[in-house]
């Protein structure tokens, strides 16, 4: 019988950045929901001054490769947009609890996908994730009863855009993590920008000096030091086991929430966050029997 492989120091590394990239990600309910300012006029600030804080560590050098991988980054910078832009207006619509858990069924798209392509299903080696879609229908019959179906639209794009961001990132393992974090917020940035210029009829792009503030803690935090955690951590590890591994912001994100600003998730908006969690921990145990039978 082989022995399995020990993980790499690289590897153990690499889930240490992707778990405290995790956390820090995890405090964006809070700002989100303690802050007044509108959604795509936040992730512009957010956005622009994560490029900007980040623009001076990359070097001019590094232009160059956006010739070479254009394609990836326009990818990555929309699914990007697509996922947070979702997120925070999901965020202020439903809660903290209901956008992170649609956040997370990111596996179920890539699933519908996969099912379409190849017309086979695995019941035993799927069922996490026939769970997790059946968690998705559930709180779409529910939203719609108390809100109506636009409502839930921003969270859909949530998870979609995430599983995207997730994949895409992938194919931009070998350039700076500097340089794609910067790029990603400037382009993503000039997409919020036409989505809020909209608004500035009456000029309320202007922000108050504390919500500059807030924002600017937002970009250093959740934008800057967490994203290159994940981008070099990704890099060292699978994107499932990165998927996996950022389970700990579901659970964290609505109990900062309740714990700093005293908003309680509904029962349902907790049933729904426990189907997602649970979903996604029956998929670590298949992927650790799959690698367990792989290596003996």
């Amino acid at each position: 019988m082989e022995q399995r492989e020990h993980r790499t120091p690289a590897a153990t590394k690499g889930v240490l950045q992707v778990l405290f990239a995790a956390l820090l990600w995890s405090t964006s309910g809070v700002v989100v929901r303690g802050i007044k300012t509108l959604p795509f006029i936040y992730l512009l600030y957010r956005n622009s001054l994560t490029a900007a804080i980040l623009w001076p560590f990359c070097g001019g050098h590094k232009l160059k490769q956006i010739r070479s991988a254009w394609k990836p980054l326009v990818v990555v910078s929309l699914s990007y947009s697509l996922y947070v832009g979702g997120f925070v207006i999901a965020t202020r619509l439903l809660g903290a609890a209901t956008a992170i858990a649609m956040q997370y069924t990111a596996p179920v798209y890539l699933f519908i996908f996969y099912l379409f392509r190849n017309r086979y299903i695995s019941i035993r080696q799927e069922y996490p994730k026939l769970l997790m879609l059946c968690g998705v229908v559930m709180n779409a019959i529910a939203t719609i009863r108390d809100f109506s179906f636009p409502m839930l639209l921003p969270a859909f794009c949530c998870g979609i855009g995430f599983a995207l961001f997730t994949r895409a990132m992938k194919r931009l393992a070998d350039l700076d993590t500097f340089f794609v974090v910067a790029v990603v917020n400037a382009a993503s940035a000039l997409v919020f920008f036409l989505l809020a210029h909209p608004y500035d009829n009456y000029h309320v792009l202007l922000i108050t000096k504390d919500e500059l503030f807030i924002i600017f803690f937002a970009s250093v935090t959740v934008n800057v030091v967490s994203y290159i955690l994940f981008g070099l951590g990704i890099k060292s590890i699978s994107s499932l086991e990165a998927s996996c591994i950022t389970l700990i912001e579901p659970v964290m994100n609505p109990l900062w929430v309740l714990l700093i600003l005293g908003e309680a998730p509904s029962l349902t908006d907790v049933l729904f966050l426990l189907i997602i969690i649970v979903s996604l921990l029956l998929e670590v145990v298949l992927v650790f029997r799959h690698d367990n039978h792989q290596y003996s």
